[in-house]
């Protein structure tokens, strides 16, 4: 039997994964039996979120509340604007107050569009941020936990690049 020895240090924050090493075994899918699967929840969306991670979550969660309150303030001001249209066809308002009017809520609808495209631009940064830095601890944890398995369990892998290497010596 050959001796191995681990030369590389761990990533930071292994207890955390050792703690949690359930998540990152690797089994096929084909062996996991149905009455063990794994039935998916809005929990299992955030196994990986750590501290640091929160506040990305927060600013992603805060700007899609904002990019979502800004529209149906938009449709507000544009049906004011065909209200207003509409009391000038209707002979209500002289065309020097409809001017006004309209001018006034097209600046209104300038600055809530440039807001939207703002919030928008923060939502889409955010949730992206935030996917990385979950797409990162999936990975730091599974070589985390994958340096931890003795060279035996490598070996006894019946799909993958070790008994893709046995087949092709034998």
């Amino acid at each position: 039997m050959v001796e191995t020895r681990r030369t590389t240090t761990n990533p930071p924050d292994t207890a955390l994964y050792k703690r949690q090493k359930a998540f990152y075994e690797l089994r096929p899918l084909k062996k996991i039996p149905k009455a063990a699967a794994i039935k998916p929840s809005w929990r299992s969306l955030f196994a990986f979120t750590r501290r640091e991670h929160w506040t990305y979550l927060l600013c992603a969660v805060s700007t899609t509340i904002l990019a979502g309150l800004i529209k149906p303030a938009l449709s507000v001001f544009y049906g004011k604007i065909f209200a207003t249209l509409t009391q000038f066809g209707g002979g209500t308002l002289s065309g020097k107050e409809t001017l006004h009017d309209i001018c006034t809520l097209c600046l209104i609808v300038t600055a809530l569009a440039i807001g939207a495209w703002i919030a928008e631009g923060g939502l889409m940064a955010m949730w992206i941020i935030f996917g990385e830095l979950q797409a990162k601890s999936v990975r730091q944890g599974m070589f985390a936990t994958m340096l931890d398995k003795d060279m035996e369990w490598y070996d006894s892998r019946e799909e993958g690049i070790g008994a893709f290497l046995i087949r092709i010596q034998t």
